[in-house]
């Protein structure tokens, strides 16, 4: 693994998308980092879409793109936010149900593009037959997936699953831009990186520090909170003819 390229950090910070990176500026950074990479249209898929802020932040020379012909699809758990993601992109392909959910609807190893937000916790989604996929079900001993196997006293974390479900969808040599805890990368048991290290090819690791942000239940300037440091981590899925 490297951290994100010197030519490429100096292109960014140049452009001031480094400025602030957590709040609105995090999508555009994502998205210039793939039309960096050589993203110019394509199929991109979210499988934590929310109300669709990645969507929304697409530069139009990508959105309105033909050739290749740029089509969006996203998944969000919550029916609200589903709603308002349809009612905001009426174009785009959004679906409401869990993610474990998606097999059936969302093709593997088809995407060109799979970018997300993916939702951070130690509790597991469920899988369509209720099974927990997370903590519960290492401890009840009813987890099925092999990438989450283990010892019951081992954490297993939310945005784990949602990675290999984004590598799941992205096609061979795809790209997946994925924001990722920074406990990921700093976790002592290596498993989990070890297991997608297998599957593609880490390209940048870009470590966005913590920054004070305002409080949603009080806006006064006094009523401000300290942020999470996000890693944002840029992955190219490995061909069958070229192991990562």
């Amino acid at each position: 693994t490297r951290l994100i390229g010197e030519d490429l950090m100096k292109q960014l910070d140049e452009q001031g998308t480094l400025e602030a990176p957590i709040g609105t500026e995090l999508p555009h950074l994502m998205w210039h980092l793939a039309q960096a990479l050589g993203f110019k249209g394509g199929t991109v898929f979210d499988p934590a879409v929310g109300i669709g802020n990645l969507f929304g932040a697409m530069p139009p020379s990508m959105a309105f793109s033909q050739s290749p012909r740029t089509t969006l699809t996203g998944v969000s758990q919550d029916i609200v936010q589903a709603s308002i993601a349809n009612a905001l992109y009426g174009w785009a392909d959004i679906k409401q149900g869990h993610i474990t959910e998606s097999s059936d609807v969302i093709p593997q190893n088809f995407y060109d593009l799979v970018m997300s937000h993916v939702p951070w916790d130690v509790l597991g989604a469920r899988d369509r037959a209720g099974r927990r996929t997370g903590v519960a079900a290492m401890k009840r001993g009813d987890i099925r997936d092999p990438r989450f196997a283990g010892r019951a006293t081992e954490r297993r974390y939310l945005h784990d699953y949602y990675l290999q479900k984004a590598l799941d969808s992205a096609r061979p040599e795809g790209l997946v831009i994925v924001t990722m805890p920074t406990e990921f990368m700093d976790r002592q048991n290596a498993q989990a990186r070890q297991s997608i290290a297998k599957r593609a090819r880490l390209l940048y690791a870009i470590r966005l520090p913590a920054q004070t942000l305002p409080s949603q239940d009080d806006p006064s300037p006094e009523a401000r909170i300290e942020g999470e440091a996000v890693d944002l981590l840029v992955f190219q899925k490995a061909s069958p003819q070229k192991p990562s």
